[in-house]
C-alpha cells in the first residue's frame, strides 16, 4: 500500500524542522513551521514548535498572537503564554493566567517569582524564593539565591529589616545586592567597602570567563553608579560626580544606568550649574517614559520629585505647579516632598492658611515632618500665639523631648514662666509613671531648666532623681553638691563624703608643696630671670632658702655697656642730643623754595605806596642770611653724636633729592 502524499512532506518538514531547532536557527525553523500549519493546521506539534521560535526569537507578540488563535493550545501551553505577556509588560495578566494553573511546576513558580518583583510585592517573591529553594535541587540554586538576596536588598530600601544567611559570598552579584541592604539600613560606609568588594570580584569573575575590556566595563558601570550614591550620602559629592561623570561618557548598555547617573548629579548640581542640570533630568525624564518598565516605582517617583524641586528653585513657579499637578495624578496617596515645595510656594505668593493647609493633608507616616514644617511658617510670619496652639496639638500626637523643649522656649520667651514649669512638671510625672527611656535626658533638661530661671532648689530635686537612676555617676553628684552649696551647705557637706577620694600618682604625692608656692617659675619666665627675692622668707620655708641661695651663688654680674665706634671721651656729649631735632638750638626751619611762597616774601611791606624805609629795616632786621654762625652749634656739630647719627640717615630720602640744588652765598 502506497503512503500518502502528505504524511511524507509533514515527516520530511518535522525532519528539517528538527534539523533547525537543534541548530539554533529558529528563524528558518518558524517557516518550517508555518509549512507544516499549512498542510495540516491541527498540528498541535507544530504549534507548539512556532510559539517557541517566537519566544526564542524574542517575538513574543507574534507567540501571544499564534497562542491565542488556538484556545486549546493557549490552555496547554500555560507557561508560554504567561512568559510572553510578562516580556510584554503585561505582569497583572501573566500573573493571572500562572495563578490559574492547578498543578504549576518549578518553572511555573519561577516565573511567578520574576511577576511578582516586577510588580514590586517583595513579600510574596520572598516566600516563593524560600519554597524554591528549599524544595528543587537543580543546577540553577545559585540564580535562586542570587534573586533572594535581591529580593531581600528592595525589602531594606523600602525600609523593612530582613536579612537571611547565604550558602555562599564568593558572587559579586551577592556582594552587590548585599550592599544595596546596607544602603537600606542606612549603613554607608558597610555598603561602600561591600561595592568596592563587588567591583573586584565582578572584574576576577569576567576575566576568567574571557570577557572583553568593554563587557567588562559594562558590567562594572551597575556597580560604580551604587558606589557613587554611597559615597554621596557620605557627603563626599566630588566623588560621586566624578563616577556619574564616568558612567554617562562611558553610556553603557543599559540605558536605566544613564538616566539615574544622570538624575544623580542634577542632585549634586542643586541650582548652581542650572544648564546642565536642566539637560540631565531632561534626559532621565526621556528615558524613563520610553523605558518606563525598567525602573522601579521609587525610582520614578524621585525623579519627578527632583523635576519639580528643579522648577521651584530656579523659580519657575508656573511650570513648578503643572509638574506638581502631574506628579498628584501619578502618585495621589501624596508625597510629603511634593507638599513641602507646594506650601513653600503658597508661603512665597503671601498665603498662608493655603501652605497650612496643604500640609495638613499629609499621610499619617509624614505627619510629623508636615507639623514641623507648619511650625516653621508660623514662626517666620511671627505668629506666635497660633505657633503654640499648633505646638501643643502636635506634642499631643507626637511627644518628642525636641517639641517640649520648644514649647517650654516659646512659654518662656512669651513671660509664660508658669506654663513652661507646668509643662515640665507634667513630662517628669509621666516619665516617672513610664519608666521611659527618654527619662534620663528629659531630668537633665528640666535641672537645666531650672537652673536658668534661678531655682537651685528645683535643679537639685531633678539631679536628685537622676542620681538615683545611676548611683555611680559622681559627675551627677558633682552638680548636686555644687547646687546643694547654695543654699544647704549641711547637705552639700553630706553629700561630698560620697564623692570618690582624690587619687595622686606617688611622684606628685612625694613632692614638697611649699617649694612650688615659693619657686619663680609660678610667676612666669620674666620675674624668674630677675632672680629670687632676697627679702624675708615664712619661717619653716627651709626648701625656699635654698633656692635662695643657690640663685645668689648663680647670679651673673652685669654685662658692660657698649660704646659707639668713634667715642672720644675728652669731647663733652652734646647736652641737646636726647631732644628731638626740632627742639634743638642749632634746628633751622627748611626754607620755601616754592615760588608762591618765594613771591609773597618778597612782597611783604609793600601796598599801594611802595616800600618805606621802615619795612626795609625791618626786612634786614629778621633776615638770618646776615647773621654769622654761633659756636655752640659748630661744637654741636663736631660732637660724637652727630658723626654717629649724620643727618642723611634719620631721615628718608624722597624721589628726585639725588641732586642737590647750589645753595645761595651767605645763606644755609
Amino acid at each position: 500500500m502506497a503512503v500518502p502524499k502528505t504524511d511524507v512532506n509533514l515527516t520530511a518538514l518535522y525532519s528539517e524542522l528538527n534539523k533547525f531547532g537543534n541548530n539554533g536557527d529558529y528563524n528558518r525553523a518558524i517557516k518550517v513551521a508555518k509549512k507544516i500549519l499549512q498542510e495540516a493546521p491541527d498540528e498541535v506539534n507544530a504549534q507548539h514548535c512556532l510559539v517557541v521560535c517566537y519566544i526564542q526569537e524574542s517575538d513574543f507578540k507574534n507567540g501571544l498572537s499564534t497562542l491565542n488563535k488556538n484556545p486549546s493550545l493557549s490552555d496547554s501551553m500555560t507557561f508560554e503564554k504567561a512568559y510572553c505577556l510578562y516580556r510584554l509588560n503585561r505582569t497583572q495578566e501573566s500573573l493571572a493566567v500562572l495563578n490559574k494553573e492547578s498543578n504549576p511546576g518549578a518553572k511555573h513558580k519561577e516565573l511567578k517569582a520574576q511577576v511578582l518583583y516586577r510588580m514590586e510585592r517583595f513579600v510574596e517573591c520572598m516566600e516563593l524564593y524560600k519554597d524554591l529553594i528549599k524544595n528543587t535541587q537543580d543546577d540553577y540554586e545559585a540564580e535562586r539565591e542570587t534573586n533572594l538576596s535581591a529580593v531581600i536588598a528592595s525589602l531594606s530600601l523600602e525600609g523593612t529589616k530582613t536579612s537571611l544567611s547565604m550558602s555562599r559570598d564568593d558572587s559579586y552579584e551577592l556582594s552587590y545586592n548585599e550592599a544595596i541592604r546596607l544602603l537600606g539600613e542606612g549603613k554607608n560606609s558597610e555598603a561602600e567597602a561591600e561595592l568596592r568588594k563587588a567591583e573586584t570580584l565582578c572584574r576576577k569573575s569576567l576575566e576568567e570567563d574571557g570577557a572583553t575590556e568593554e563587557e567588562i566595563e559594562d558590567e562594572l558601570a551597575l556597580i560604580r553608579v551604587q558606589l557613587g550614591y554611597a559615597t554621596q550620602l557620605q557627603g563626599r559629592t566630588s566623588e560621586s560626580q566624578q563616577v556619574y561623570q564616568m558612567v554617562l561618557k562611558q553610556k553603557p548598555s543599559d540605558i536605566a544606568l544613564s538616566a539615574i547617573a544622570a538624575n544623580n548629579s542634577a542632585v549634586i548640581n542643586g541650582a548652581q550649574n542650572i544648564f546642565d542640570s536642566r539637560r540631565k533630568l531632561k534626559m532621565a525624564r526621556t528615558t524613563i517614559e520610553e523605558n518606563e518598565a525598567k525602573f522601579t516605582t521609587r525610582q520614578k517617583q524621585a525623579l519627578a520629585v527632583n523635576q519639580c524641586l528643579f522648577l521651584g528653585a530656579t523659580s519657575q513657579v508656573e511650570q513648578c505647579r503643572k509638574a506638581i499637578d502631574e506628579l498628584k495624578k501619578d502618585y495621589p496617596e501624596g508625597i510629603i516632598e511634593v507638599l513641602l515645595l507646594q506650601a513653600a510656594l503658597e508661603f512665597k505668593a503671601n498665603r498662608l492658611d493655603e501652605a497650612l493647609a496643604t500640609l495638613a493633608t499629609a499621610k499619617p507616616d509624614s505627619a510629623l515632618t508636615a507639623g514641623l514644617a507648619a511650625l516653621q511658617l508660623l514662626l517666620e510670619k511671627r505668629e506666635f500665639d497660633r505657633a503654640i496652639t499648633h505646638l501643643e496639638q502636635l506634642l499631643k500626637q507626637h511627644f518628642r523631648l525636641g517639641l517640649l523643649g520648644s514649647l517650654v522656649s516659646l512659654h518662656s520667651a512669651r513671660g509664660q514662666r508658669d506654663k513652661a514649669i507646668s509643662l515640665v512638671n507634667e513630662a517628669l510625672d509621666k516619665f516617672n509613671k513610664t519608666k521611659a527611656d527618654n527619662q534620663v535626658k528629659l531630668l537633665r533638661q528640666a535641672a537645666a531648666f531650672h537652673l536658668k530661671g534661678g531655682e537651685p532648689e528645683k535643679a537639685a530635686g531633678c539631679l536628685e532623681q537622676l542620681w538615683k537612676l545611676d548611683p555611680s555617676d559622681t559627675a551627677t553628684l558633682a552638680r548636686l553638691v555644687l547646687l546643694y552649696s547654695q543654699f544647704d551647705s549641711a547637705t552639700a557637706q553630706k553629700k561630698s563624703q560620697q564623692l570618690p577620694p582624690l587619687e595622686l600618682d606617688a611622684g606628685v604625692s612625694a613632692l614638697d608643696v611649699d617649694a612650688l608656692e615659693s619657686a619663680t617659675w609660678a610667676l612666669g619666665l620674666k620675674h624668674s630671670r630677675k632672680g629670687p627675692s632676697t627679702g624675708p622668707t615664712s619661717p619653716g620655708s627651709t626648701g625656699s632658702k635654698k633656692l635662695d641661695e643657690k640663685a645668689l651663688a648663680k647670679k651673673k654680674p652685669k654685662k658692660r655697656k657698649k660704646l659707639p665706634k668713634r667715642y672720644d671721651p675728652k669731647v663733652t656729649p652734646d647736652p641737646e642730643r636726647w631732644l628731638p631735632r626740632r627742639e634743638r638750638s642749632t634746628y633751622r626751619p627748611k626754607k620755601q623754595r616754592d615760588r608762591r611762597f618765594r613771591d609773597a616774601r618778597a612782597d611783604v611791606g609793600k601796598g599801594t605806596q611802595g616800600s618805606s624805609a621802615a619795612t626795609q629795616e625791618a626786612e634786614n632786621k629778621f633776615d638770618m642770611s646776615n647773621v654769622k654762625a654761633s659756636a655752640k652749634p659748630a661744637a654741636a656739630a663736631s660732637s660724637p653724636t652727630t658723626k654717629t647719627l649724620p643727618a642723611a640717615s634719620s631721615q628718608r630720602s624722597k624721589p628726585g633729592q639725588g641732586q642737590k640744588k647750589k645753595k645761595r652765598s651767605g645763606k644755609f
